[in-house]
């Protein structure tokens, strides 16, 4: 066989191969999302979607007024939900925020909570709260996904980038989430709308 054909042989065959991406490529890689949030006991019992804030931020009462998300994920990295579907359309991204002085302490009666809403703006991941209008701290590079179960979970940074435990509360009573650091505390602050914790996933339009 002449040298010449081994060569174009050769070339034709490498050049037709396929390139297994590493996992490392495979960790930087971006994938885009759009979708609802739907909110999960932890017993596994559904219990509905994520409102769009058009009567409260806790179920939905219908599909029509399902919180649509959109969001860009690098795996490992935190990231910004965007409220595609709010009744009125400012604020759009989706985080958490608070009045005092930002820091979440877990079993601490003032500083237990923190709430679960819209933001006037976007903050970038691992970083800790920005300041807002009337004292407004807020966060919303705060998610992370399981790709394979699809549950997103919060993690609030503090002012010292210190990471409280961050727990996602419902009360059926007010139907509303709250973002807390210790839950026996906060019902114990909230006696007339006892929550219970749950869990949020992501579920594609």
């Amino acid at each position: 066989m002449r040298p010449l054909y081994l060569f174009a042989l050769l070339v034709a065959t490498v050049c037709a191969s396929p390139i297994a991406e590493t996992p490392e490529a495979e960790k930087r890689s971006i994938t885009k999302y759009n979708g609802r949030i739907q909110i999960v006991a932890t017993n596994g019992h559904p219990l509905g979607f994520v409102d769009n804030f058009t009567d409260s931020n806790g179920v939905s009462p219908s599909h029509h007024t399902d919180l649509r998300v959109t969001f860009n994920y690098t795996h490992g990295t935190p990231f910004t939900m965007v409220g595609t579907n709010f009744a009125v359309p400012s604020h759009i991204y989706l985080g958490a925020g608070t009045n005092h002085p930002g820091t979440l302490i877990p079993k601490d009666k003032n500083r237990n909570s923190i709430e679960f809403m819209r933001t006037p703006g976007m903050t970038p991941p691992n970083t800790p709260p920005a300041s807002g209008a009337m004292g407004l701290m807020f966060e919303t590079s705060i998610w992370t996904l399981d790709t394979h179960s699809k549950k997103l979970t919060p993690q609030w940074i503090n002012p010292d980038h210190s990471k409280p435990t961050t727990l996602i509360a419902y009360s059926k009573t007010q139907n509303s989430i709250a973002f807390v650091g210790n839950l026996p505390t906060y019902n114990k602050q909230n006696p007339s709308s006892q929550a219970v914790e749950v869990g949020f996933y992501f579920v594609s339009n």
